[in-house]
């Protein structure tokens, strides 16, 4: 492997948002992948993952625990370098659900981690594996949600792994109102 971080995989009994990390490795049957998590941005409201493929089979999908009653107002996939630490080439947008991508509400059952875990996933990354074995996932929502430590998951062939890691708020708790003085 390229790091030093330990191995996790379907363990999503996620800590406080305290002790959640921002960068993970999740490991299952001779697979690692690497999963960055960096935000909010646009005022809370977006939210980007940084997979990297560090061994065995590729990435087939990614899934995102997710709160069933916020909405998703925009989803992107890039091509993510881990040279230039950047997302590059954008390969799949959107406003709603299509073919890379599905808001679960029930749950996946394709996934072993996330058959009863609201959540959204980035579907058929295989239509991109002459491309990369790196990808970036970024989504808006309709909202800020709090910080919280959330469930992800990595799926490569028949089998698939989960952390926990930082995201937007499962239970949908809305941003505090920011705090300052007037004058």
């Amino acid at each position: 492997m390229h790091n030093k971080q330990k191995c996790v995989s379907l363990n999503c009994d996620c800590p406080s948002v305290q002790d959640c990390q921002s960068s993970i490795t999740v490991c299952f049957n001779g697979v690692s992948f690497q999963i960055i998590a960096e935000g909010p941005f646009d005022n809370g409201r977006t939210w980007l993952y940084k997979v990297r493929r560090l061994a065995g089979a590729e990435l087939s999908h990614f899934n995102v625990q997710f709160c069933v009653d916020a909405t998703v107002t925009q989803w992107q996939i890039f091509v993510f370098d881990p040279a230039l630490n950047q997302c590059t080439e954008l390969l799949a947008s959107g406003t709603g659900p299509n073919r890379n991508f599905e808001i679960l509400p029930n749950g996946d059952p394709a996934s072993d981690c996330f058959a009863d875990i609201p959540n959204l996933k980035f579907d058929n990354l295989s239509d991109f594996e002459d491309i990369t074995d790196d990808f970036c996932f970024q989504f808006t929502l309709d909202q800020c949600y709090q910080t919280a430590c959330i469930c992800v998951g990595t799926k490569a062939g028949p089998n698939d792994g989960c952390a926990c890691i930082l995201g937007p708020s499962p239970d949908c708790a809305p941003c505090l109102p920011a705090r300052g003085f007037r004058i």
